[in-house]
């Protein structure tokens, strides 16, 4: 099994730019580097519903405030 990699284009408020990326089948997060970051102005960063979940949080869509799960907290509290 080798390793998969596309070009994407990244579009931020300054510029767009066209990266090769490596593709993690098992990733659940999309990492770019800190200085790509900058250089295009990238929209803020998003807290994904697995870190949440994590933290033993979901958003109340009616409120769009953070609520507890459980009461003991997060998988890794």
């Amino acid at each position: 099994m080798g390793f998969t990699y596309v070009n994407v284009t990244v579009h931020g408020k300054k510029a767009s730019r066209d990266i090769k990326m490596l593709v993690g089948t098992g990733s659940t997060y999309i990492v770019l580097d800190p200085g790509i970051i900058r250089e295009l102005d990238v929209p803020t960063p998003v807290l994904s519903v697995y870190a949440l979940e994590t933290l033993g949080l979901k958003v109340n869509p009616r409120t769009g405030e953070l609520e507890e799960i459980s009461p003991e907290g997060g998988y890794l509290l």
